[in-house]
């Protein structure tokens, strides 16, 4: 079973979330989208002292703002097709990028 972790915005408590799901859950995490540095598959294996499968971002921005505006700064197209799920033999706990009405808005 897959889970997304979404909230009403930035720095809600989303990876915090992300990070008690994956070890209670014993799952792994994926974030597809990180604007800005640290990243938050960084933290993610700080908060559970690395035991958790992480999956790389599809997307990392150097610009820390909403993923759509970080994708036009860092002149990046972003397209639904690059994204799919991490194959797994485990839960996956999917992070979203912002809040979840993040626009993504120069997709293809």
């Amino acid at each position: 079973m897959n889970y997304l972790v979404t909230a009403i915005g930035t720095d809600s408590g989303k990876t915090v979330i992300a990070s008690a799901l994956a070890l209670a859950l014993n799952a792994d995490y994926w974030k597809p989208v990180q604007a800005g540095h640290p990243t938050d598959s960084e933290t993610e294996n700080k908060l559970t002292g690395g035991k958790t499968m992480i999956y790389p971002e599809k997307y990392v921005f150097k610009t820390p703002a909403s993923p759509h505006y970080a994708a036009a700064v860092d002149n990046v197209t972003v397209s639904h097709s690059d994204f799919q799920l991490p194959k797994s033999d485990r839960s996956l706990i999917v992070e979203g990028d912002g809040g979840c009405l993040v626009p993504m808005n120069n997709v293809k």
